[in-house]
């Protein structure tokens, strides 16, 4: 059984500098981490690979600096790393995206099982997992807070949806997009630590990909960024009052918005 745990590398912290040509992210001199909901995709594959056999696949895009989510991925029992980066792919939107990561899988010889997290916490668009599955042309489960594999292959999962749970089964191959902490991660031993050293990160790039700039990076992506802007909260100040002053200031309030 070969799980496929597509991972990204996101800034640890919120204050992060666009470029202001591109509208995109610079992420040079800050701090970078495994995105939450991807850690929990890998120990769940991790989980997956210990009750049933199988390999688990690491494969992350970006740039160089992206290697330390893949060292991360080792440590915590992936068997096989690919780097996915080239100056090409630069600036890429979810569908440019998934579409590199639909030919990555296609060149290391496919799937059965793809997991990766609901979102991205730099970019909150949880579209890279099902555009992914669409080029793939296999099922896609989001919002996952649950996943048994049966014994005749198919998968059984939990899905949250708007106002319930929902329990169903999947025949393989498919796309789960996990929730956050739905599996603990994974706590390595010291034997993992010897282990991943002898893993090595196979780097992947166009030339293996052939994809071209077209259709790939700024000019292959489908959307761009018209604006940024930083939230701000407002000014906020606490004034005690008595109950009748209370009651006559939510009057006015609410008179105010109906008028």
């Amino acid at each position: 059984m070969r799980i496929v745990v597509f991972i990204k590398q996101v800034p640890e912290s919120e204050d992060v500098k666009i470029d202001r040509l591109t509208n995109t992210m610079k992420r040079e001199g800050i701090r970078m981490v495994m995105n939450p909901s991807d850690s929990t995709a890998l120990a769940a594959a991790v989980q997956l690979k210990k009750e049933h056999g199988g390999k688990v696949i690491a494969v992350t895009m970006g740039t160089k600096k992206a290697v330390e989510v893949l060292n991360q991925a080792a440590i915590c029992g992936a068997d096989e790393l690919y780097m996915v980066s080239d100056p090409l792919y630069a600036g890429s939107d979810t569908y440019a995206t998934a579409l590199v990561l639909s030919e990555t899988v296609k060149y290391l010889g496919g799937l059965d099982i793809a997991l990766c997290g609901r979102r991205a916490i730099d970019g909150e668009t949880g579209q890279v997992g099902p555009e992914l599955s669409v080029f793939l042309d296999i099922p896609c489960v989001t919002n996952v807070l649950e996943l048994q594999l049966k014994s005749d292959g198919r998968v059984r999962y939990k899905r949250l949806l708007e106002d319930e749970i929902l329990d169903a089964e999947l025949s393989t191959p498919a796309l789960f997009a996990v929730c956050e902490g739905i599996v603990r991660d994974y706590v390595p031993s010291i034997s993992d630590l010897r282990r991943a050293r002898d893993i090595k990160i196979i780097n992947i790039t166009d030339n293996e990909l052939k994809l071209g700039g077209e259709r790939t990076g700024l000019a292959g992506s489908l959307t761009t960024v018209r604006r940024t802007f930083q939230q701000t909260s407002p000014d906020r100040k606490c004034v005690f009052v008595d109950a009748k002053e209370g009651a006559k200031i939510i009057i006015a309030k609410a008179t105010e918005a109906i008028l």
